[in-house]
């Protein structure tokens, strides 16, 4: 009969129906997990085109609306001031009437008083507490630790089960800086210990150490957040990724997908390093960027004889809930 199929035809049939059901099943897997986060709850941003040394800078972006910190950081064309003491480095942000300003410093003389660029992490205000963790339904807080002394190591007693955590805004104040030898240059990150973040903030200083002045703290409940490499497929919207042993003038590709994430450096250390404190150069460079469909980390601190190496924490959130937005329009704002 015409319609009759023969014993292969059918055989064909099957394999084509049992196939198609097991590509089906397979893209279902292959589908990113739904975001735990809302979209567009939080915004990345640079400050750049060299506003001045020791400036507040006047964001516009609402306290009402947003939560907001530094995730990178690059003070150019500066010559290091080694004499005596005086505040070291800062580059926070805060609030004042109403908006979110920025201020960033770093000690220089002679004139040559650098410029900065900065990176922006801001986070709207329904997903995030300010000055400690808000109820079970708010995911992230930002906390201001003021007064911490030198030689930082300071237990916060937030859990490393119930948080991830890394710092997003700092001053250094009255210290002197060492610039003989080689040392560990800066140290700016958390740590967990005995199951607890830890902040660890020191810069490399003799005759009179610095006072860390201001710690800023952002931390994502465990909810949303996890410590290691960025995932489409998983369920967490926030990484925490660290990296070790980067180089001097570096340019790294951590090979964290462009489209796929949006990141930031939360934490640093520069180590095994000797500043050089003569003339004028680009005194730090510590931010991500993207570059030819991948996150790079720029890595660098003005040094001379023994070059730095480098510790970085990064911090990346799955494009959807996080965006990358064109860079502030610079004012002359004090």
């Amino acid at each position: 009969m015409a319609n009759s199929m023969t014993r292969r035809q059918w055989a064909g049939l099957r394999w084509a129906l049992a196939t198609g059901l097991f590509l089906s099943a397979l893209g279902a897997l292959a589908k990113p997990a739904w975001s735990a986060l809302p979209a567009n709850s939080i915004f990345f941003r640079q400050i750049r085109g060299g506003f001045g040394d020791n400036l507040g800078f006047d964001t516009g972006i609402k306290t009402a609306d947003y939560a907001c910190g530094i995730a990178g950081v690059a003070a150019l064309g500066g010559d290091i001031n080694e004499d005596d003491d005086g505040d070291i480095i800062y580059a926070f942000a805060y609030q004042q009437n109403g908006t979110w300003w920025t201020k960033a410093d770093f000690r220089s003389h002679r004139g040559d008083h650098e410029t900065w660029d900065l990176t922006l992490i801001c986070s709207r205000r329904s997903i995030t507490a300010i000055g400690g963790p808000g109820s079970s339904s708010v995911p992230l807080f930002l906390k201001t630790y003021t007064n911490r002394g030198d030689n930082v190591d300071y237990d916060t007693g937030y859990s490393t089960s119930s948080y991830v955590c890394g710092i997003v805004g700092y001053e250094a104040l009255d210290g002197d800086i060492n610039e003989n030898g080689s040392g560990t240059i800066l140290r700016m990150y958390m740590y967990p210990s005995l199951g607890r973040w830890r902040i660890r903030a020191d810069f490399r200083t003799h005759h009179d150490d610095e006072n860390w002045g201001r710690i800023d703290v952002l931390c994502a409940r465990t909810s949303v957040a996890t410590v290691g490499t960025p995932s489409t497929w998983s369920s967490k919207d926030i990484f925490l990724k660290e990296y070790f042993g980067l180089a001097s003038n570096g340019f790294f590709n951590t090979g964290i997908s462009g489209s796929g994430f949006v990141c930031g450096v939360v934490g640093m250390e520069a180590y095994d390093g000797d500043i050089e404190e003569h003339g004028k150069g680009d005194i730090i460079q510590v931010y991500a960027y993207r570059q030819s469909g991948t996150w790079r980390i720029r890595t660098d601190f003005r040094t001379h004889n023994d070059h730095e190496n480098w510790n970085i924490k990064l911090l990346c959130v799955k494009s959807g809930p996080a965006s990358w937005q064109a860079p502030l329009p610079l004012a002359c704002n004090s």
